[in-house]
């Protein structure tokens, strides 16, 4: 139980945030932040992790330009972990019917799901996506 609690509080911690302040507003203030912690990435990789994520709940139109960086800058286990569940999320949730955003977050699942074991099948992993997407295109229907 305590690793359940401790796996999602980064997730939790991120979207009570996205929340309570999200307005696109914040933008530039957001941008900013993120380039000063980017100065030393290994001592705020927490704080990366919420502001890079709030960032892509008020607009997914930068999800292109800081899924590299989200993927190449947060190198904690658990925070790695956060990610491919904010991924998925917005896969199900978010794609809608926009087929470049849909197949650049499965990709990034993809990408994701070998960070956390580089011993998972590619295959499996395409199959698990293609449900999700499933999951989705039904969400819209219904």
């Amino acid at each position: 139980m305590l690793r359940l609690i401790s796996d999602f509080s980064p997730t939790i911690s991120q979207i009570w945030l996205s929340e309570s302040i999200c307005h696109s507003s914040l933008e530039k203030i957001i941008k900013s932040e993120i380039e000063t912690f980017e100065k030393d990435i290994s001592d705020n990789q927490f704080k990366l992790f919420l502001l890079y994520f709030l960032l892509l709940d008020i607009d997914l139109k930068y999800v292109e330009a800081y899924i590299k960086k989200i993927m190449n800058n947060i190198r904690i286990p658990v925070l790695k972990y956060a990610i491919f569940i904010k991924l998925n999320y917005y896969l199900i949730f978010k794609g809608g019917e926009n087929k470049k955003l849909k197949d650049l977050l499965s990709k990034s699942i993809q990408e994701a799901q070998l960070n956390l074991d580089s011993k998972s099948d590619i295959g499996e992993i395409q199959r698990q996506i293609q449900k999700k997407r499933l999951m989705a295109r039904k969400k819209i229907i219904v």
